[in-house]
């Protein structure tokens, strides 16, 4: 059914309606409103680092070369593989941030730093990680607790290891002043580029939210803005069309903070809307032009003069594994150090201990890299994530499942296994899905609980 049918239809907002006729005419109107009633798109984005044959032969998405537009929804929570990190359900405008990236001046280092102030539930997260592989550090942000740990699980499963998840203001990130390369603000916005799959952002669209909205993404943005280095990125996106939120902070960042607007070029069959004068550019997806739902996106870069970073007194929240306990985590997983957070929970963090420590003054981490587990005494007890990370050097036995026997572990369902001792990784098409603890003939399912799925 489309998303605009039905008997729980929410009609297209009438003022939304109004402004839109009289910003681009009733022709143009009438198209939009048609693709907004029309069936949401659908389309995923492989995973570079997790290699497998799913979606490969679809229709590939034109500004991204890992994503895929698929021709009807599947049912994902149904493939061990989505489990495994193998792909992830994203829109396919939300993409064009790789393109960006691609296009950037970034100087030639392997210490980058990226900042994503509103990361959650990831999508564009692991696109700035894929993109700084071998490069640098993308840090995810999210305020919510709930999508926060929506975020860590989307992170963990794609089997990255270059990032960090914390949970602060975009005040508290600016008082870190020229620190990051790139910054994206994929701000709170209207949704109205959301309105064919998303009924609730009908609902509660208004031009009192419109503006409500616009007032909220400058106080973001001039609170974060200090973190970015000295000719550096800000990588501005909503998901609105409405230009109080897009073309007019666009402007406000140019007038009011020197920021220069990049101009990515995109090719003209990819039907882009490039927004903008010389002055001020932009790019604009239409639903009924381009494949995915509605977005504005701009890339600006800041002035080459500005504040640099200046470290102070490291607050000793975290620290490294000592001389007893990294042998007993080598046992088990290959890694150069291993720091640990306050709770004795160890991590394989892509931040030096000098730089987790110094934001600890500012921000809290809800995962400082990727979790590898718990030493109790002499035994190395190892977390969900570290089944999922493809790169790491395992010394553990590997347990191949097939699809029936993937799903069933899924479900955290005991299994028939080969008899054997301790811990084992399960696996299925080649990639990690979780632990399993073998006691002879007898294993427990260690999959999180939180995670297991409940679909038959």
């Amino acid at each position: 059914m489309a998303a605009g049918k039905g008997i729980n239809e929410s009609p297209i907002p009438a003022d939304f309606i109004n402004r839109m006729n009289v910003r681009y005419g009733e022709a143009e109107c009438n198209n939009l409103c048609a693709g907004l009633m029309a069936d949401p798109s659908v389309s995923v984005q492989l995973n570079p680092i997790k290699h497998s044959d799913r979606f490969t032969q679809d229709a590939v998405v034109p500004w991204y070369p890992n994503g895929r537009l698929l021709a009807a929804r599947p049912a994902f929570t149904l493939d061990p593989l989505y489990h495994a990190g193998a792909y992830y359900s994203q829109e396919s405008s939300s993409m064009f941030l790789a393109y960006a990236l691609q296009s950037l001046d970034m100087p030639d280092a392997d210490d980058l730093r990226a900042l994503d102030l509103c990361a959650a539930p990831g999508g564009k997260s692991l696109l700035l990680a894929h993109f700084l592989r071998q490069r640098g550090v993308v840090i995810c942000n999210e305020v919510n607790k709930q999508r926060n740990s929506v975020l860590i699980e989307n992170l963990t499963k794609s089997g990255c290891h270059n990032y960090a998840v914390a949970s602060a203001s975009a005040e508290a990130w600016g008082q870190m002043p020229g620190y990051f390369d790139v910054v994206l603000v994929d701000a709170p916005c209207s949704g109205e580029g959301m309105f064919r799959k998303d009924m609730q952002a009908r609902t509660e669209w208004s031009l009192a939210n419109v503006e409500m909205c616009a007032s909220r993404q400058r106080e973001i943005l001039e609170k974060v803005l200090p973190a970015i280095k000295p000719g550096g990125y800000l990588i501005y996106s909503t998901c609105t069309f409405a230009p109080q939120e897009n073309e007019d902070i666009v402007q406000f960042l140019i007038d009011d903070y020197q920021m220069e607007p990049i101009d990515l070029q995109p090719p003209a069959e990819w039907q882009i809307d490039e927004v903008g004068t010389d002055h001020l550019l932009g790019y604009r997806f239409w639903p009924h032009r381009t494949p995915g739902e509605g977005l504005f996106m701009t890339v600006l870069r800041a002035p080459q003069s500005g504040q640099m970073f200046h470290r102070i007194k490291p607050k000793p929240l975290f620290q490294l594994a000592d001389k007893r306990t990294l042998p007993i985590i080598r046992s088990f997983v290959e890694v150069a150090e291993a720091v640990m957070d306050g709770r004795g929970v160890y991590h394989a963090s892509p931040l030096s201990l000098d730089e987790l420590n110094h934001w600890a003054h500012f921000v809290y981490f809800t995962a400082p890299g990727c979790v590898l587990g718990e030493v109790k005494r002499t035994d190395f007890i190892p977390d969900a994530a570290l089944a999922l990370v493809s790169e790491f050097q395992l010394h553990v036995d590997r347990i191949p499942l097939s699809q029936e026997e993937a799903l069933s572990y899924l479900r955290g369902e005991s299994l028939e296994l080969p008899e054997g001792q301790g811990w084992a990784l399960v696996t299925h098409e080649g990639l990690g899905l979780g632990w399993v603890k073998r006691m002879g003939q007898r294993s427990n399912n260690y999959y999180p609980k939180e995670w297991r799925i409940r679909m038959r």
